[in-house]
């Protein structure tokens, strides 16, 4: 027993959790994973308080002060867009995105499990292949060099959300299949 955690064992080279370990070492992603989750949290929460406070100031200064904020609406949308989708990485990453389970409940629990691991490889891949096209929209946005009519910032930035969103959701779908699939770990809905 004392041999299966032994570097010149055969389970030990073939297991690809020891080979990860010893590239990062034990803490290091997971040390990566509680950063960037406290910095897709943190950012989507600035994201919908900022948007909030730039409402409410565009209503009041509407309706009571009578001069209206001529960006308040604009950045209000472009903070929903970048917390929105930021915000679909934390959904992958805590897996509470909707799904129809009374589709697969009725199947057999093999049956059930080879839907699921299906399901997830689509999901990976149309994240992969709609980061790949938006981020091709985004580079003709930059190009063009568009700038939004009432703040005057370059467009891009505000597009960029969706790239960023879709290849941090690929890497969440990613390392939630790792888990579950390749280390057989439990940690997969804790990421």
């Amino acid at each position: 027993m004392w041999m299966l955690n032994h570097p010149h064992s055969n389970s030990y080279r073939k297991n690809p959790r020891i080979k990860l370990q010893e590239k990062w070492g034990d803490g290091g992603m997971k040390q990566f994973n509680a950063v960037l989750n406290k910095i897709e949290d943190n950012f989507t929460v600035v994201c919908f308080i900022a948007m909030l406070i730039i409402v409410n100031l565009a209503v009041l200064f509407r309706y009571v002060i009578q001069s209206p904020l001529p960006w308040g609406e604009e950045a209000a949308r472009y903070l929903m867009v970048w917390g929105v989708f930021i915000g679909v990485c934390i959904g992958v990453r805590k897996k509470i995105h909707l799904g129809v389970e009374a589709f697969i409940n009725p199947f057999p629990p093999k049956i059930r499990a080879g839907i699921i691991f299906v399901s997830q490889l689509i999901q990976l891949a149309a994240y992969i292949l709609f980061a790949y096209l938006a981020i091709i929209l985004v580079a003709k946005i930059k190009a063009n060099g568009q700038t939004a009519p009432a703040m005057g910032i370059p467009m891009y930035l505000a597009y960029a959300a969706v790239p960023i969103g879709l290849i941090l959701s690929a890497f969440r779908q990613a390392q939630r299949m790792w888990a579950q699939y390749i280390s057989k770990s439990e940690e997969g809905s804790n990421l």
